[in-house]
């Protein structure tokens, strides 16, 4: 960027738009940049920002493992660059000169080729001091005075690169066969197996470096793997060429000898125009197959390509690891975040009347889209934390769906579940389908309770009941028609029986013939609830694909589990028990919502007679919004006490800045905001977290360096093929980083989606995310691309091949009838053999 800015000072014959045209290719007039100096800026530009980077994202304060990190990264960068450079400048070495690729000329003094490393150096220095001074100022000296000298380092490091890669004697690296080279690569990968499995168990500083490691490995699998695979794609293109170039081998023009000419006469069709079917045919689909060639051709045979794909395959992991992990952790604050506040922003008030609180809410957001009123009690001695919410606008303003939790959609159904219609009976006849488990007595019957429209309960009896499933028949007291209210088990048990389940499929009705309760009614269990609850979450049925199940024994009931309830009655729950009743449709308790972590029984500091009793829905995953061991209730039904409750809004994530003015206009004031960005930037502040982020830093400047380095080789090797064999080299370098990435994220450490207070409510989030890694697939490819594409639009040879003349093209070149130009394909005379250009 140095470079550009002071040669554009200098230059008059050249213009801003045709330097920034191709960064990689030479502009006209006195000016160029080469790759070379744009890998030095990117290293060197690194390595004199990294000390900044460190104190700003250690908040002032980095310690000695961080710093260890740094200095380590910083020499992975570096290396990195250096061996691009020194690649670049062998591959130059060895083929015919290209202008990329030399010293840079003198600019204002500067010797040729330092231009880019300190152009690079002043630039990291100037990001480093700007991000040292805004997190503290008495870091700046030490910024700076470790920056030059990282800088320095890396200046010498890229020079050297660049001198040693322009010797001759580099070209004597590759006088090697594709054997040995290939051993030496997979000798290469397994030292760093090696290493990665020693920095893995060498602490958290050492544990850092294993997706570094694991990416130069990958790459030398790479750089092994890259002549067979691509001389094994090459030679199946071929064949697929050559059975094309073969359909019709014996051809005439003049239709005057063999077999081929009769069939085209025979048909019809003269021999012209079967040669232009076949130059067609030749153009239109052998173009990718003839591009697949040459990719595989150059990448098979081209020497120091295997360098090339080796390191930059360990750039493309590295950032891919890097951004996955960097994703990961991001991910695991925001979940934290969103359990913790419920709401995308929370807004504390002074206390008032849960009444005024939902009405000045309500007020200043009339829609219910933004704004909802919450009033949170924290746990006592006697009983646990209490959030209390407009129940009418969770599902707008909670967004839920942390991992598997429920959106906020479904916690308002869970909340205030909807009330259904009464299930009517207008028939003279009932049916009821019942499966029994086991031997019953006698009496054993199965009741339903029928409640008719003057408010009198009847009892219809099925029965008595037998082993095994029964359809049996009860006439119906309802002339004028009846609701049904529930069922009981009646009658005494066999006395060998002490449990016995009673499974009820199907109530239908005859004379009008339809079903009443049909068996998916039945397995709902939304619709039912039993006679009396005395602690929360206590059930006397279960629900199954069969039905409604109902376990009964002697003096208890029991699940379908075959666990016991720790609740007894004071007498058999037969015949008019009310505890044995299972209510259909009926006036439920007041309902709370609660995470995994609470226990069974847990009490809680409620008002008696305003809540009566309750029913906890457990969840398997935390309520956004409550607190470890609380539960979430209703406003309207449930009021904490005021001396230990906060008065909050809630606002949705699009809710609109004017809406906190809003309150205070009508009376609420404001005493404190918070925000899930809030939070999350609250526990980025720890070491982890800030390894993870100058990691990505440096992903994202090595995969740039892998970008450079793809283009300067394409640029190098430039010819008639210059677009299908840089395409083929971008695309074995994507598909080698992708694979790469996932395995040096899986291979290293996990640092980022921890806490350090140990929170851990809901479990991390996976190591490779879909949406994360198919984003940094797409980004990877595009740079990758992108350097391709550059040189292709500047670089586009424009060859012809001219035919001999003979009976298919005329002497003085005109295009025959056929209307055709003949110049891709030649058709012999003699033989009438095709053959391709």
């Amino acid at each position: 960027m140095f470079s550009i800015v002071l040669a554009a000072l200098r230059s008059r014959r050249s213009s801003m738009i045709a330097l920034c045209r191709n960064p990689l290719a030479q502009s006209h007039g006195p000016v160029h940049v080469s790759a070379a100096d744009a890998l030095a800026a990117l290293c060197v530009g690194f390595a004199a920002a990294a000390p900044g980077c460190v104190a700003a994202f250690g908040r002032g304060d980095p310690s000695t493992g961080l710093v260890a990190v740094a200095v380590m990264t910083t020499a992975v960068v570096v290396s990195f660059g250096s061996s691009a450079i020194f690649l670049a400048r062998r591959i130059r070495r060895s083929v015919a000169p290209s202008p990329d690729l030399r010293l840079s000329r003198r600019l204002r003094g500067i010797p040729g080729g330092y231009g880019g490393c300190v152009g690079g150096a002043i630039f990291g220095l100037i990001v480093g001091i700007i991000l040292a001074s805004t997190t503290a100022a008495d870091l700046v000296p030490i910024t700076i005075g470790l920056g030059i000298a990282s800088a320095a380092v890396a200046v010498v490091a890229c020079r050297v690169a660049a001198h040693v890669g322009n010797r001759h004697w580099t070209i004597g690296l590759s006088a090697a066969t594709d054997g040995r080279r290939a051993r030496g690569w997979l000798v290469a990968a397994g030292t760093f197996v090696v290493l990665g499995v020693c920095a893995r168990h060498a602490g958290a500083v050492g544990a850092d470096l294993v997706p570094y490691i694991v990416a130069g490995a990958v790459g030398c699998c790479a750089g092994a793997m890259l002549r067979p695979i691509a001389r094994w794609i090459g030679c199946r293109a071929v064949r697929v060429t050559e059975f094309a170039l073969d359909e019709r081998p014996y051809v005439t023009v003049d239709g005057g000898v063999g077999n081929a000419s009769e069939a085209t006469v025979r048909d019809g069709v003269r021999g012209d125009n079967v040669v232009d079917a076949l130059a067609a045919n030749a153009r239109g689909t052998g173009r990718f197959v003839r591009g697949t060639i040459a990719a595989t051709g150059y990448l098979a045979r081209r020497p120091d390509l295997d360098r090339v794909v080796a390191l930059a395959v360990a750039g493309v992991a590295i950032a891919g690891a890097a951004t996955l992990a960097w994703t990961s952790g991001a991910t695991a604050r925001s979940d934290r975040a969103a359990i913790e506040l419920g709401a995308d922003r929370v807004v504390t008030v002074t206390p008032v009347s849960p009444a005024h609180l939902v009405a000045d809410v309500r007020a200043a957001d009339p829609t219910g889209r933004y704004a909802m009123a919450a009033v949170v009690a924290a746990a006592t001695a006697s009983g646990g934390p209490v959030v209390a919410v407009d129940g009418q606008r969770l599902g707008a303003v909670v967004s839920g769906g942390v991992g598997s939790g429920p959106t906020g959609k479904q916690l308002a159904a869970l909340l205030r579940p909807v009330r259904l219609q009464p299930t009517e009976v207008t028939g003279a006849t009932l049916q009821l389908n019942v499966i029994t488990s086991s031997t019953v007595g006698a009496a054993a019957r199965v009741a339903v309770l029928l409640e008719t429209p003057d408010g009198i309960t009847h009892r219809v009896e099925f029965g008595p009941l037998h082993p095994g499933e029964h359809v049996y028949a009860a006439v119906a007291p309802c002339p004028n028609g009846c609701t049904v209210k529930g069922f009981t088990v009646a009658g005494a048990l066999a006395p060998a029986q002490p449990v016995v389940s009673v499974i009820l499929r199907e109530l239908r009705q005859r004379t009008p013939d339809r079903a009443v309760l049909d068996p998916s009614a039945f397995a709902d269990a939304s619709r039912w609830r039993p006679g009396a609850i005395t602690s929360p979450g206590a059930q006397t049925f279960a629900v199954s694909e069969a039905g409604l199940d109902i376990a009964v024994a002697g003096d208890t009931v029991l699940s379908n589990a075959g666990q016991r309830n720790t609740t007894r009655s004071t007498r058999p729950i037969v015949g008019e028990s009310a505890d044995a009743v299972v209510y259909l449709d009926a006036e439920v308790p007041t309902s709370a919502i609660t995470g995994p972590e609470t226990a069974a029984g847990q009490p809680y500091d409620l008002p008696p007679a305003g809540a009566g009793a309750i029913k906890v829905t457990h969840l398997d995953s935390p309520v956004p919004g409550v607190p470890e061991g609380g539960i979430l209730v209703d406003l309207a039904a449930v009021v904490p006490p005021n001396a230990s409750a906060t008065d909050e809004v809630w606002l949705a994530s699009d809710a609109p800045a004017s809406l906190v003015g809003e309150l205070s206009r009508h009376g609420l004031r404001v005493v404190a905001r918070t925000s899930t960005g809030a939070r999350e930037a609250l526990y980025a502040d720890q070491p982890a977290v800030t390894v993870a982020r100058f990691q990505l830093l440096a992903g994202i400047i090595v995969l740039c360096c892998a970008a450079l380095l793809v283009g300067a080789v394409t640029r190098a090797h430039r010819g008639a093929r210059t677009v299908a064999r840089g395409v083929g080299l971008a695309i074995g370098v994507w598909t080698a980083g992708i694979a790469g990435a996932l395995v040096a994220r899986h291979a290293g450490p996990d640092f980022a989606t921890g806490f350090v207070d140990g929170w851990a409510r809901v479990p991390p989030p996976p190591l490779v995310g879909g949406v994360p890694f198919a984003e940094f697939a797409l980004a990877s490819g595009l740079v990758l691309a992108a350097a391709v594409a550059a040189i292709g639009a500047r670089h586009r040879p424009r060859l012809g091949v001219v035919n001999p003349p003979g009976p298919a093209r005329p002497l003085d070149g005109r295009v025959d009838a056929g209307g055709a130009d003949r110049r891709d394909l030649a058709v012999g005379g003699a033989h009438g053999t095709a053959s391709a250009t």
